[in-house]
């Protein structure tokens, strides 16, 4: 099973046994050859909330309830908030998936009906 972080680790997902299991994470769309972070740069309001962008929840333990945290309970928040810590793999994010095509792969995918980062539809895979 490939379990995806935004949408990453496409290409060793060719190589492993399916079901492949997209959690959260914004689908690349592998026809325009471009990262995740050339897809954001080229149409930030189609990838993410025009609110989360230049935010640091890392930070700003505020703006870390109010995006991550939101749907959890009091208690859930006190917890998470303790386990913030700066994750940015800037080679992942740049990474090309290096497909022309999804491989014919099970897959299913997980979606957050309320998230405040990714919007739905690249989370889709349709944009």
């Amino acid at each position: 099973m490939t379990v995806t972080l935004a949408g990453q680790f496409v290409r060793s997902s060719r190589n492993r046994s399916p079901p492949q299991v997209w959690l959260a994470a914004a689908v690349p769309d592998v026809s325009r050859g471009r990262s995740f972070i050339d897809e954001v740069r080229a149409d930030p309001g189609a990838i993410t909330n025009t609110e989360w962008l230049g935010q640091n929840p890392v930070g700003d333990r505020v703006l870390a309830t109010y995006f991550l945290f939101h749907d959890c309970d009091l208690a859930t928040v006190q917890w998470a908030l303790t386990t913030l810590r700066l994750f940015a793999p800037q080679a992942v994010y740049h990474e090309v998936p290096g497909l022309d095509s999804w491989p014919p792969l099970p897959s299913t995918y997980i979606l957050p009906s309320d998230d405040r980062t990714l919007l739905p539809a690249p989370q889709r895979g349709s944009r």
